[in-house]
């Protein structure tokens, strides 16, 4: 399918049919095109601008956008990678829900997402801080994506079940360690 390249550089000024961009947001994408360049004159990505593109496949943002909005690439359901540049600072709340296609998710280390700093070392960040990430993005549980999604190349549905596991065992370890403390440390002397 064509990109919608072609139709920002047959566009004067700012707007063209496919987008409604208003000072440096893109408020709506109107378009049907599977791939989609965003403009450089976008500094943000309004809350909802891709709401139910489902023929969208993929998109590029450019360097310069900072801001992803809440529930942006809602119901985007055939949507299967998509990188954000560097520039962008703040990530709103599940901007990937019901993208059930999604396999493979760019975020630039040192963005906030909600509430969330990303960290650069995902691999080793504690299953607790971890877990919020599916959550955030795409309103984890209630999302069908496959266990083979990467997060900055990292399979992070695996991770998280790898580290659930590990912390589960953790718990067992510590409460047998205190069972036992508790039987033998604490017991009365006669």
């Amino acid at each position: 399918m064509p990109s919608v390249q072609a139709n920002i550089n047959e566009v004067s000024g700012e707007n063209s049919s496919d987008f409604v961009i208003r000072a440096g947001t893109l408020v709506k994408y109107n378009g049907t095109s599977a791939e989609v360049i965003i403009p450089n004159t976008v500094i943000e990505i309004g809350d909802g601008a891709f709401s139910d593109c489902s023929s969208l496949t993929s998109v590029i943002i450019p360097d310069g956008v900072r801001y992803i909005g809440e529930i942006s690439f809602w119901d985007c359901s055939s949507l299967t990678n998509v990188a954000m540049p560097d520039s962008v600072a703040l990530i709103g709340n599940l901007p990937f829900v019901r993208c059930d296609n999604l396999k493979s998710l760019t975020i630039p280390v040192g963005a906030w997402c909600y509430d969330q700093l990303i960290t650069a070392d995902l691999q080793s960040a504690e299953f607790e801080i971890l877990k919020w990430i599916p959550n955030r993005l795409f309103g984890y549980p209630n999302c069908n994506l496959s266990l083979d999604f990467e997060l900055n190349g990292i399979k992070i549905f695996e991770l998280l079940k790898e580290k659930e596991a590990a912390t589960k065992v953790s718990r067992r370890i510590i409460a047998a360690v205190r069972n036992i403390l508790d039987r033998f440390v604490n017991r009365p002397s006669k």
